[in-house]
């Protein structure tokens, strides 16, 4: 690459396919903790049963997880439509939260486990707290920067992929204090995730 291609910035594709390899492995992984445990081959239907209510807490997880991940990575594939090329600062930005995505199987496989200990609930919130956040700062510099668009972005739809966004990050920060008084009720809090989720997918790109 020439130094007058690198003064005018990185092309945008190559971070993004990096972005939808890592979304997509993540997603992937965190399926990977629904096992049914073994049961004899004598089992009854009865025991069948309770072997999957016992999964609960771990389904519980895995939706919750499903559907952060899934708005974060649609609220992404938003913002790279109008990215004409990437800088230094968008691309730091976008590799620290493909840090804390790759991370999401593991924390989500805590809350499943010890969903019911302040420590589990409190790992699994912060890290979509620090997910929410880096991609609110994302979207922020993106809309901030438009020499780094095209087309640019009305400033319509710019407050509208930060509110989308900050739906996230206030979903994590009311769940990481109800983890104080009720680790397993904390989850309950992630339920807001899901008008904001089909919220997201009603607002149409402007150009």
């Amino acid at each position: 690459m020439s130094e007058g291609t690198h003064r005018q910035g990185m092309s945008k594709h190559r971070l993004e396919a990096l972005t939808d390899g890592i979304y997509a492995i993540a997603l992937t992984l965190l399926v990977l903790e629904l096992k049914l445990p073994d049961l004899p081959h004598e089992a009854t239907d009865a025991e069948l049963l309770e072997r999957l209510v016992a999964l609960w807490p771990k389904l519980g997880s895995w939706l919750v997880s499903f559907l952060f991940l899934s708005l974060l990575w649609t609220s992404n594939q938003r913002g790279f439509h109008y990215v004409k090329k990437v800088d230094q600062k968008l691309t730091s930005l976008n590799l620290w939260l493909l840090l804390f995505v790759s991370v999401m199987p593991f924390t989500a496989s805590v809350l499943g486990e010890h969903g019911n200990l302040f420590v589990g609930a409190a790992i699994y919130s912060l890290n979509l707290l620090v997910l929410g956040v880096l991609g609110y700062l994302h979207v922020n510099y993106l809309v901030g920067h438009p020499e780094l668009q095209e087309p640019l972005i009305a400033p319509a739809t710019g407050r509208a992929m930060k509110v989308r966004v900050l739906g996230t990050v206030v979903c994590a920060a009311l769940a990481t204090l109800v983890a104080f008084w009720s680790p397993r009720g904390s989850a309950l809090v992630y339920l807001l995730m899901i008008p904001v989720f089909l919220r997201s997918r009603t607002v149409q790109l402007r150009n």
